[in-house]
């Protein structure tokens, strides 16, 4: 997301990538978004021997299905030559297809299990999960009409938390077992879900990174679906033991490839200090508000009225994110105990600032 992490349109005009040879036996898959201005994602082929395995698999519905099966054979492959898919996190354009596959070609399915909570493994913890959504959205003030449209997506949100729960469970500094001619390691980067995980191929010397770090825009950070106390402050910590691989090039999910990774996560954690600033100045300015309120007075690029849906609770979600994190900087808290979150900013001579450079190259993975 851009601007306070606001998702980025893609221009309509403009189409949904083909499948590409990257070369060293990687391919990107590019599959449509419908509905999402991002408009695509991008899943990686890798060629292994006796078939194919993926990192990321696309949204769950027929369009991006059929992307994804003529991506494969632009490759020479098909649906039934997938081992094994490897998901970054637990969104749905990420794992929602991986089910299918599974279905059709006994593919293994593997995830970090700190996103295990957001799939439910039957129906009653499906329509739990929902109703913890509902007391979230009050929680940070939300009117009576958004707790309604959230109440109007309840059948599309409870199949996607039914998508089927994973075969494997992804360890951080695992080397990953399967993928032969590949030196995987799986890396935890939590922040934009809590099992985040990206995939270090020390051979080729390349990232996949999933959502942890894109270009061009900010990985939303939400409390939404979190269940870690300070995602943001969580984000950024991971954000900078990314910045310190040895390595330059990453292969995001989204929007295109980064080829200078180190300055694009100083770019990042320059972001976030500037909204965290903003989001200060606007509880300096007028206290006692709602994180709804805070986020409706925040500068996003589409405006606050241009957001509806999904997009606004993202965008509150995020705002929350910021608030924590700013609370645990000791410079804003939380006001009263009532059953809406209010917030007022705290008074202090000289606030510290984390700096936001990296240190040098060579940092240890699995720690």
């Amino acid at each position: 997301m851009a601007a306070m992490s606001e998702p980025a349109a893609v221009p309509a005009h403009i189409p949904v990538p083909s499948a590409a040879d990257i070369g060293q036996g990687i391919w990107s898959l590019p599959v449509p978004l419908p509905g999402n201005p991002l408009r695509y994602v991008v899943p990686y082929a890798l060629e292994v021997s006796g078939g194919l395995v993926l990192i990321d698999a696309g949204w769950d519905d027929d369009e991006p299905w059929n992307a994804l099966v003529n991506g494969l054979a632009a490759m020479g492959g098909s649906p039934q030559d997938v081992r094994g898919v490897l998901v970054t996190h637990a969104h749905p354009d990420h794992y929602g297809l991986a089910p299918r596959l599974r279905e059709i070609s006994g593919a293994w399915v593997a995830l970090h299990p700190a996103d295990r909570h957001m799939l439910a493994g039957d129906p009653a913890e499906a329509e739990q999960k929902f109703a913890d959504g509902r007391r979230w959205l009050q929680r940070m003030g939300a009117s009576a009409a958004d707790v309604e449209a959230w109440a109007e997506v309840k059948d599309l949100a409870v199949s996607m938390l039914l998508a089927g729960l994973p075969d494997r469970e992804l360890a951080d500094g695992e080397v990953v077992a399967d993928v032969p001619g590949f030196e995987l390691t799986a890396i935890h980067t939590p922040g934009h879900t809590d099992g985040h995980v990206c995939f270090l191929d020390h051979g080729r010397g390349v990232l996949f990174s999933g959502d942890h770090v894109l270009a061009k825009i900010s990985p939303n950070v939400s409390t939404m679906t979190s269940l870690l106390g300070n995602p943001l402050g969580v984000y950024l910590d991971s954000l900078r033991a990314t910045g310190e691989l040895d390595v330059d090039l990453a292969l995001p999910a989204h929007v295109e490839p980064i080829a200078k990774l180190r300055e694009r996560v100083v770019e990042l954690l320059t972001h976030h200090e500037q909204r965290l600033a903003e989001i200060l100045d606007t509880l300096t300015a007028e206290s006692g508000l709602s994180t709804y309120e805070v986020a409706s007075r925040q500068p996003w690029k589409r405006g606050w009225e241009g957001l509806a849906g999904q997009m606004c609770r993202a965008a509150v979600g995020e705002t929350h994110a910021h608030l924590l994190e700013l609370a645990a900087r000791s410079l804003v808290a939380q006001e009263g105990d009532g059953p809406v979150v209010r917030w007022r900013a705290v008074e202090v001579s000289a606030p510290a600032r984390p700096v936001t450079r990296l240190k040098p190259r060579g940092h240890s993975l699995g720690t």
